[in-house]
């Protein structure tokens, strides 16, 4: 991920949360490691869902993703299928 997105998230997490923490009489320290650890947690559900489901913005339609062991094949196959269309 993008240290901008890491930096953003932990700096409102620790805007929000740490008052919180500091109400129910949580020292400075221990509150940093929690929310370190929810913004890891956070990091990975991310970076999950990332990988689960790919994004529709920048995919064409029409195309789908075929997985094949010959990877020459696969290329020459789309090579002979964008001639055929011109």
């Amino acid at each position: 991920m993008d240290y901008d997105i890491k930096a953003n998230i932990t700096t409102i997490l620790t805007f929000f949360l740490m008052p919180v923490f500091a109400s129910l009489g949580v020292d400075a320290v221990t509150g940093n490691a929690m929310i370190g650890a929810l913004a890891v947690l956070i990091f990975y559900v991310l970076m999950y869902l990332n990988e689960r489901y790919l994004s529709k913005i920048f995919t064409k339609e029409g195309y789908d993703v075929v997985k094949s062991d010959d990877v020459t094949d696969t290329v020459i196959q789309s090579c002979e299928d964008d001639s055929e269309g011109a």
